[in-house]
């Protein structure tokens, strides 16, 4: 449970059991059983302090104190359903002066966050903020939702106002700062991470995002030390070891790259990133076998993942199986029929396996997602020229003339020749590699 503002004396560590406890056939009032709940919560036994609590209860069923802290100790059993019942009987029973009903209020907003119903959560978050306007952790969690929901501009407001409130709270810049990285604004970004990293130099998240950044500036020895902070702090956080895994990969230090994709799958064996990465590596040096074993394992942790489907398209292009190349091509497309590099590629493969019609159907379908694809263009030409569409087919050089002018050249020598000569296809569209293989580093 996380930021919870109405428990100034929970202590850390692990003491034994008071005799408090141990004598339980010396509980006999409310009272006791109450206290006896205090000194488990205090050891953190939050189930042996949540049956305590139900005892009082069941003597004092207006006991307004056991209530609350009944449920605080069931959201620590992540018992979430239960806990807002206990919080709402004390909102019922608390009449006086408020002063644990911006708690409550605030705990079941919690709750609800944690069974991701978030307009439940943002409802009572906002009524413990109506109570108590700077109820910092109330007004993190607002932004939290409307982050989740990708209002970033909503949530940046959010989370400047607990800044009014604590100039000091550490949630707040490293959200500003998850913020403005999702909205490619990195130097902003950056800086509110380094606020959190001056309040907290060991906040690993913080750690992350600012290696991140660097990373995304390609400014790789700064990032690198960020990012070996973060996984120094915390060794079973996947995404700095990930990221670790894409910053050697970015530099062509394959071994460094494995070892790091290796240890998030070790943290992590559902990181479907990861595998998808450990088959580009070996993609790169052209071990397909390998390449395809990550990429179908890839499959088996997330089957819709698209860049997985193009890339072991790719790998089975490159061995020549055209067969087995469009099949995956054709599964990218069903979940992404958007994809411009895997419409052009799934039109290689039909033009190596000799069906002009499919070939053409994808190269057109490029061409109307990005019509400067010039090499979509070039084959679609190439195409029209030999189904004998002569004026289509200069159409498609004059095109050509305002986008690359060197494969109008080659297309028009291609037309206006005796017959038409076999060419080998080009390598698939010159793309970022994010948008080719895989997510962006900001996707994750």
């Amino acid at each position: 449970m996380n930021e919870f503002s109405g428990s100034p004396w929970r202590p850390e560590g692990e003491q034994g059991k008071s005799e408090s406890i141990r004598r339980e056939k010396n509980l006999i009032s409310p009272e006791d059983f109450f206290r006896a709940a205090q000194t488990a919560q205090e050891q953190k036994q939050f189930q042996t302090a949540a049956d305590y609590y139900r005892r009082a209860l069941a003597m004092n069923p207006t006991y307004l104190e056991a209530w609350f802290y009944l449920g605080y100790n069931l959201m620590d059993l992540k018992n979430y359903e239960e806990a807002i019942m206990a919080f709402l009987k004390a909102v019922e029973i608390e009449t006086d002066d408020d002063y644990f009903k911006p708690y409550s209020y605030y705990n079941i907003g919690l709750s609800y966050y944690n069974l991701i119903r978030d307009e439940e959560a943002l409802t009572w978050f906002n009524s413990a903020i109506t109570l108590r306007p700077d109820y910092v952790p109330a007004i993190n969690y607002v932004g939290l939702i409307y982050y989740v929901r990708k209002e970033y501009e909503t949530a940046v407001v959010y989370f400047n106002r607990c800044l009014q409130y604590d100039p000091k709270y550490i949630y707040a810049y490293y959200n500003l700062g998850r913020c403005y990285y999702y909205q490619f604004k990195d130097d902003l970004a950056l800086e509110k991470f380094m606020k959190a990293l001056e309040i907290d130099s060991n906040h690993a998240e913080a750690n992350n995002y600012a290696g991140l950044v660097y990373l995304n500036k390609k400014l790789y020895p700064t990032a690198i030390g960020y990012l070996h902070k973060a996984f120094s702090l915390d060794p079973l956080f996947a995404a700095p070891a990930y990221n670790l895994g894409i910053l050697h990969y970015e530099q062509k230090q394959y071994p460094q790259a494995l070892e790091y994709f290796n240890k998030t799958l070790q943290i992590d064996p559902n990181h479907a990133d990861a595998c998808n990465y450990i088959g580009l590596v070996y993609h790169d040096q052209k071990v397909w076998d390998q390449a395809i074993v990550y990429y179908h394992k890839t499959l088996q942790i997330q089957p819709d993942y698209k860049f997985a489907l193009y890339n072991l398209g790719l790998t089975y292009y490159h061995q020549k199986d055209y067969k087995n190349s469009i099949e995956c091509y054709e599964k990218c497309l069903v979940i992404d029929p958007t994809y411009v590099s895997c419409q052009y590629n799934l039109g290689l493969a039909y033009y190596q396996n000799s069906e002009m019609q499919l070939a053409l159907r994808h190269f057109e379908e490029a061409v109307r997602l990005k019509h400067d694809h010039f090499h979509a263009q070039y084959y679609r030409g190439l195409i029209y020229h030999g189904m004998g569409l002569h004026e289509k087919a200069m159409q498609v050089v004059d095109e050509l003339k305002k986008i690359d002018y060197p494969s109008a050249k080659e297309l028009y020598k291609e037309i206006m020749g005796k017959e038409l000569q076999a060419v080998s296809a080009p390598p698939p569209g010159e793309k970022p590699r994010d948008e080719q293989f895989g997510p962006s580093h900001r996707d994750h």
